[in-house]
Formats: structure tokens, sequence, C-alpha cells
């Protein structure tokens, strides 16, 4: 349920639904909770090196993108964002 992205403290949070997909519901930095406005996309990967699958999440933060990458052991990263300076702390 949780991981770093770019050397902040970020905890994710997931839903699992009744079909039992997991998806995240809002991301938890610097004290505070951003809801997840929208998943845009989901897609399993698979790393050709590793062999290891990733689920791959494009979601709606704050009014930007972000996408989040899970692990199967339910580790997760911030992979990108155009902008993640609403997850500095205020002040």
């Amino acid at each position: 349920m949780s991981g770093g992205g770019r050397g902040r403290d970020l905890e994710v949070r997931y839903h699992s639904g009744y079909r039992g997909g997991e998806t995240p519901r809002s991301l938890f930095a610097a004290g505070r909770e951003f809801p997840v406005e929208r998943v845009l996309s989901r897609q399993r990967v698979l790393d050709a090196e590793t062999g290891r699958r990733f689920d791959v999440f494009r979601i709606q933060v704050e009014g930007r993108t972000v996408v989040v990458r899970r692990t199967e052991s339910g580790e997760s990263e911030i992979l990108s964002s155009s902008d993640l300076s609403f997850l500095e702390p205020p002040g």
C-alpha cells in the first residue's frame, strides 16, 4: 500500500472492488490526503528483464495527471507527473 515517490514519503491507498481489482483511491504525503479524482487508465505491465509484473495507473489528483506503479508485493511509487508541487509540505 505504500512506497516512495521521488524522495517523498508517500502512501497510496487502494480499494478492492467486487471484481477483485484494486484501484488507487487516495495519496497521502506531507501529512495530508489527496483523493484520486479519477482513474484515467490501468495497465498490467511485464518487465521483460526481471519477469516481474506491475500495475501502472494514470490517475487524476488535484487536477494533475499522475502515473503510479504498483508492484505485486503492494509497493507503490510515482513514476511521473508534470507537477508534483501539491505533494510538498505547506509553507
